[in-house]
């Protein structure tokens, strides 16, 4: 052994698991008293609610990953609307709009670039001014 090296005790098993409140040679139970093995445990919450809930489910993971996926479709759309001129359509940029807040500037740059589609954002809010 060198001189600045000082003997360390070394763990040799670490694969091995042992509960502290069983005793020593018999299997240790995972289940509890009221356990069964064969059932899967009920989640109370599950359809108790039947009413959506729109805010909480918008920034759910499986939302998120949903507008990840419609985000490419909806950028294609945008862009070929930027270059024809073409309008597609209050209720389309609308449902981009509520739906994905990534693209609210790029559907403000197409509203400025077309002022004849009259459609403008007020306070956050996409307009029709047709409507008004």
């Amino acid at each position: 052994m060198k001189e600045n090296e000082v003997d360390l005790p070394v763990a040799t098993d670490c694969t091995t698991l042992t509960l502290v409140d069983t005793v020593q040679g018999e299997p240790a139970s995972l289940l509890t008293e009221n356990q069964d093995s064969g059932e899967e445990p009920e989640a109370p919450h599950e359809d108790t609610c039947s009413a959506p809930q729109p805010e909480m489910d918008k920034w759910s993971d499986q939302a998120i990953v949903q507008r990840r996926e419609l985000r490419q479709e909806r950028d294609k759309k945008l862009r070929l609307a930027s270059m024809s001129g073409d309008n597609p359509g209050f209720e389309y940029l609308k449902e981009c709009w509520d739906d994905d807040p990534i693209l609210w500037i790029f559907i403000k740059k197409l509203l400025g670039k077309f002022p004849s589609w009259c459609m403008t954002c007020v306070d956050g809010v996409l307009v029709d001014c047709n409507k008004e």
